[in-house]
């Protein structure tokens, strides 16, 4: 998982994003990001929803990716 940002006004932009995914372990994953331009701005925080469930053909851990809202 990751973000993209863009800004009409600014190219340098830093994004932060917290929250972490194990993929060898079955869960409910959350991840934030956010972003700020040079000014200071600070976008409004989104965030990923990662659900690792287990491959019923191998048992193994998988990742699905639901979209950022």
């Amino acid at each position: 998982p990751g973000a993209t940002v863009t800004d009409n006004r600014d190219a340098t932009r830093a994004i932060n994003g917290t929250g972490s995914v194990n993929t060898a372990v079955v869960g409910i994953y959350t991840l934030t990001y956010t972003a700020t331009d040079a000014a200071g701005n600070l976008a409004i925080p989104v965030t990923r929803t990662v659900n690792v469930v287990l491959d019923p053909g191998t048992g193994s851990a998988m990742g699905w990716n639901w979209p950022a809202r």
